[in-house]
């Protein structure tokens, strides 16, 4: 199957969705697979250009028949979900390698060895490659650390 025939089949769910978003995409020539593998900020380039009343490819100004007050509305609300993406994205980049995966027995004992040998939250932090929230919950749940 070819990204088009995807979109118009609705198969990717976009057409049934946004119906106007497809025939935009139809004018400004974004119909090929390059679409369907897209970052985030790729994608919130191209919604942002065409809220503003642009075709991100040519940067021409779209006909009046997009400009249409619920078709600017519905790709504002795409461009801010879009953005609360992005940064949860740069957010899980930020964390720590360990941050979220399971504790098993050795790192858990690691852990107790660590904290009752005197070295504090954060140098554990790093040692475990996990925040130092982390860290003190997993205490917290092991009943060494009290609220």
């Amino acid at each position: 199957m070819n990204a088009a025939t995807g979109f118009e089949n609705g198969v990717l769910g976009i057409s049934s969705l946004f119906p106007s978003l497809l025939c935009l995409m139809r004018n400004c020539n974004l119909y090929d697979y390059r679409f369907l593998k897209m970052t985030t900020a790729e994608a919130l380039k191209i919604i942002t250009s065409l809220a503003d009343g642009h075709c991100p490819i040519t940067g021409q100004a779209l006909d009046a028949v997009y400009q249409h007050p619920d078709i600017i509305r519905a790709l504002f609300v795409a461009v801010k979900a879009l953005e609360r993406v992005e940064r949860i994205d740069r957010r899980h980049e930020e964390l720590p390698a360990h941050t979220g995966r399971a504790w098993d027995e050795a790192e858990e004992q690691q852990l107790l060895n660590e904290f009752n040998t005197g070295k504090k939250i954060p140098e554990i932090a790093e040692i475990h490659q996990r925040t130092k929230g982390g860290i003190k919950a997993r205490l917290k749940q092991l009943g060494i650390l009290l609220t």
